[in-house]
């Protein structure tokens, strides 16, 4: 499924959400955010993707494209998302190298990055194809 996709949404919270371990990991924070992934033409990517979640109690309540009012906003370009999800960077190295920008309370984020490598883990378990020249990372 592309990456980004309504569908692939849907499956991110499924997966999320059956994962007990991460569940308990991050059971006490309720968060709303938001991910800006920027658009590379010169790499393909014609059209940038924004969408979100919400979590509380350790669930995925809810997903979206588009934006909404959050507590977070991650934002970077597409390659930088698809090194993360395929495990070729970390995010707290992305976060630290400012390939990854965030609006929110930054101590927060860099407190949850052991539950986030944990579900980005996770995400590699979902059938994903990419744009452009990232098209040689898809997953499954």
């Amino acid at each position: 499924m592309r990456f980004g996709s309504e569908e692939y949404l849907k499956k991110v919270m499924e997966v999320t959400n059956s994962d007990e371990r991460y569940s308990e990991m991050v059971r006490n924070e309720d968060a709303t955010y938001t991910f800006l992934i920027e658009p590379e033409p010169e790499n393909g990517v014609r059209d940038g993707i924004t969408l979100g979640y919400s979590m509380k109690g350790g669930k995925m309540v809810d997903i979206w494209l588009g934006e909404r009012e959050t507590d977070f906003v991650i934002s970077g370009r597409y390659g930088i998302w698809v090194d993360l999800v395929t495990g070729r960077t970390g995010v707290t190295s992305a976060f630290l190298q400012r390939k990854l920008r965030i609006r929110g309370e930054f101590s927060r984020i860099l407190r949850l990055s052991k539950p986030t490598e944990y579900w980005i883990q996770l995400l590699r378990r979902i059938p994903t194809e990419f744009d452009g020249i990232y098209s040689r990372y898809n997953i499954g």
